[in-house]
């Protein structure tokens, strides 16, 4: 099994690719990501297609080197966008799909925020609060509500006590 699969099935996080330069990662920190199994499914599809002896997962098929750019990868990305009637979007956007889903389903932020990269939870709490939150809604309010309807129902003498003397108040 190549290194970057094994288990616990995470990557490696410690550079990235900018305008055709390599340069460290924001917070100049390793980080290991752990994938979903759909992402695994699919990078052991893409490797079957353009995997390279020095680990690139996505190399060009002509030339069987790494992209110099991203030009030619987004013009792929934007296709399948475009192949599944999902409107443009950078491929940076992923970042914030996936943390707004991880949210979505009721996942722990701290255990969120380590896989993206913010140097400390507070830099996440920010981004939570003014990015994230106004996408968390929905079935997120209804999934919220019901976590103080279960802790009241645990307390029913207490909570029954306080119904009564709120209907003897109205």
């Amino acid at each position: 099994m190549p290194e970057y699969l094994r288990p616990p099935r995470q990557i490696r996080v410690d550079a990235a690719r900018e305008q055709a330069r390599d340069k460290g990662t924001n917070t100049n920190k390793i980080r290991y990501v752990d994938l979903q199994t759909p992402a695994i499914k699919a990078l052991e599809r893409q490797r079957a297609l353009t995997w390279s002896p020095n680990g690139y997962v996505f190399i060009n098929p002509r030339t069987g080197q790494r992209f110099a750019d991203s030009s030619r990868p987004l013009q792929v990305w934007h296709k399948a966008l475009r192949g599944v009637d999902f409107r443009a979007r950078g491929a940076k956007q992923t970042r914030h799909t996936y943390a707004t889903l991880c949210l979505h389903v009721g996942m722990n932020p701290a255990y969120v925020s380590r896989p993206m990269g913010h140097a400390n939870a507070q830099i996440f709490a920010k981004m939570f609060f003014e990015v994230y939150s106004r996408w968390i809604d929905g079935d997120a309010n209804t999934r919220e509500k019901a976590k103080m309807d279960a802790y009241l129902k645990a307390i029913p003498s207490k909570t029954r006590h306080l119904e009564l003397k709120c209907a003897e108040v109205a």
